[in-house]
């Protein structure tokens, strides 16, 4: 089963997130072609790569923000819905 958490920035998501995990709930972990904020972790936070790399990567999901793009490897499914 997988749970889609959305919503505005400030909206609680990482609290429900946290929650989830804490629950025994295994986290995707998305790709993301902008640069790392500070703190965030490659592998943890998003999987943090180039932009012909997130086109070569086959996606469930993606989308376009503020110049950047993020998604849901078929693979990071596949490995964390085992």
């Amino acid at each position: 089963m997988i749970y889609i958490v959305m919503g505005p920035s400030g909206s609680g998501k990482t609290l429900v997130g946290e929650y989830l995990k804490e629950k025994g709930m295994k986290e995707l972990v998305s790709h993301a072609t902008r640069a790392p904020r500070q703190g965030e972790v490659d592998g943890i936070s998003y999987h943090f790569v180039d932009v012909l790399t997130f086109q070569e990567t086959e996606k469930v999901e993606e989308s376009a923000y503020a110049g950047n793009w993020y998604g849901v490897s078929k693979k990071e499914v596949a490995e964390k819905t085992k």
